[in-house]
């Protein structure tokens, strides 16, 4: 799991093409109206708690803004609290926080306690620039 939700969040159901697994914890985009993992260009995302089978034809994801846990690609430091960021993926397919990426800024780290200083791991982030709401259908 790349990330997890430490806030309330609301779901809704977007559409996804057969082939595409999603796990449950990756945060997702859109590419031509579907679903597919968040990469390095990710400029609006969710997060899907629940993840999609490849067969599947759509996929639950979060609605606007949610709190999340993850790992960040570099170490975090205090300075980096309330600043927004990209989304890294390694060569094993893991998102983490990009530090050095600040083009499309959908994480920002949080203002207040974002987590252990000089540690990569268990950084607090919230989905700054979620989908649309028009897109999902709400469940």
């Amino acid at each position: 799991m790349d990330f997890k939700a430490i806030s309330e969040y609301r779901t809704g159901l977007l559409p996804k093409a057969t082939g595409v697994t999603i796990e449950a914890g990756d945060l997702i985009m859109l590419t031509s109206g579907l679903v597919v993992k968040a990469t390095a260009l990710g400029a609006r995302v969710a997060y899907c708690p629940q993840g999609a089978a490849s067969a599947a034809l759509t996929c639950e994801a979060t609605i606007g803004r949610v709190k999340l846990k993850g790992d960040a690609s570099d170490v975090f430091a205090v300075a980096q609290r309330g600043l927004a960021y990209d989304i890294a993926v390694d060569g094993d397919g893991k998102q983490t926080i990009n530090q050095s990426g600040t083009t499309y800024k959908p994480l920002m780290m949080s203002p207040k306690n974002a987590g252990v200083v000089g540690s990569a791991s268990d950084v607090n982030v919230e989905i700054v620039r979620p989908l649309e709401s028009f897109l999902y259908t709400v469940i």
